[in-house]
């Protein structure tokens, strides 16, 4: 089975291919940057820029049998400072589904996100997405991205599997993210400022488990295809909280500092993820603790 990975050089692809070329698949990733963290993720992945067709489609050769599409701007704060990233998720997704189409390959795995959802206190389940509760253009381009995936399969029969994915943590992300944010303030012993209060919460998968949740997804994918997924660890997780549990992990303390939420992030999520037990029969294997501690080993060497 040969499998392209878009987005192999990100946080997600390079886990995902790194423990897909441990398992002897045939991989090639596609990127618009080298891989940083693995030279042999780098030695597979071809630098092309999703964004121009022509590119992207010869660069979709030879027997390809499916596409994990992970590609996307997807800092939430960036896409509000900047809506033109976001328009860069459509035109990407648009391409790849294009280049299946004209290269007749049939199967794509998607990553989409919890952001569908919005804010709510309730729980989400894969059918209750309302574009009312549409909180940014991230969100925005998500939900599109899955309409147009949706609309391929009807049309020119492209399979498809959606993950929803919740907040993903782990190694090889050194963005701005609330954890390796919060990992790296606590550091260097500088204070950290919470934007929404007490009562914002959401819900944290390591990086490990969404690997395993995508290589369930390629091994099995007749059994799963056209279905959505939320991929999540079931934990309503106070970001307070998170901030106490790191600093007790790193065995330091800082102090806290409280904020109005920033117009367009998610101040709550709370999943729900029967269905993935029950047909892929799947759960995360590391709780938070466990993952927390395994991001503060990686995250000392940066």
């Amino acid at each position: 089975m040969k499998i392209l990975v878009t987005g192999a050089s990100g946080m997600i692809g390079t886990c995902l291919c790194e423990n897909l070329l441990s398992k002897n698949f045939e991989v090639i990733g596609m990127d618009i940057k080298h891989n940083k963290f693995s030279k042999e993720v780098d030695n597979i992945t071809k630098i092309i820029d999703l964004r121009d067709f022509e590119s992207t489609l010869s660069a979709f050769s030879g027997n390809i049998d499916i596409v994990i599409h992970l590609a996307a701007n997807a800092r939430v704060y960036d896409l509000i400072k900047d809506p033109e990233l976001s328009k860069d998720n459509l035109i990407t997704t648009f391409n790849v589904l294009e280049a299946c189409r004209l290269k007749n390959i049939n199967k794509i795995i998607f990553s989409s996100s919890r952001e569908v959802y919005g804010n709510s206190s309730k729980e989400c389940l894969e059918q209750n997405v309302d574009i009312s509760n549409c909180e940014n253009t991230y969100s925005a381009s998500k939900i599109s991205n899955e309409v147009f995936i949706r609309s391929y399969q009807k049309s020119y029969g492209i399979n498809y599997i959606i993950l929803r994915l919740s907040n993903v943590y782990g190694r090889y992300d050194l963005s701005d993210r609330v954890i390796p944010l919060f990992i790296k303030k606590i550091k260097n012993k500088e204070n950290i400022t919470i934007y929404g209060g007490k009562s914002k919460y959401l819900d944290f998968i390591f990086i490990e488990d969404v690997a395993d949740v995508i290589i369930n997804s390629i091994s099995n994918f007749k059994n799963y295809e056209n279905l959505t997924f939320n991929v999540a660890n079931n934990e309503k997780v106070p970001i307070f909280e998170l901030s106490k549990l790191l600093q007790e992990l790193m065995d330091k303390k800082v102090e806290i500092y409280f904020e109005e939420n920033r117009t367009g992030e998610t101040m709550n999520y709370c999943p729900n993820s029967d269905k993935i037990k029950k047909i892929m029969k799947w759960t995360p294997k590391v709780n938070l603790k466990e993952g927390l501690k395994k991001s503060i080993e990686w995250y000392q060497k940066y």
